[in-house]
């Protein structure tokens, strides 16, 4: 059990300083080449051409039009009895 929880300590380790290497190389090819080329996107950044705002505005649904309703006109016949026209 030992030699598995020491196994278990340097794979995590080993994988935490893996990722921080990664993020360095990715923060010299950005420095480099920018954010939004290729060169950053082959690397394993992804790339922020779009934001959040701009999608969330181009998936919105269109509107339906909703058909409306007139109203009933009524009108009395002068002695106070109502009529539909």
């Amino acid at each position: 059990m030992s030699n598995l929880e020491e196994s278990r300590k340097t794979i995590t380790q080993m994988e935490q300083t893996l990722s921080e290497l990664s993020e360095r190389m990715l923060t010299g090819v950005a420095t480099v080449y920018g954010r939004n080329s290729m060169e950053y996107s082959k690397a394993g950044g992804s790339s922020r051409k779009r934001s959040t705002s701009q999608k969330s505005i181009s998936q919105v649904p269109s509107v339906v039009a909703v058909p409306t309703t007139q109203p009933i006109q009524t009108t009395t016949n002068g002695k106070g009895i109502l009529s539909n026209v």
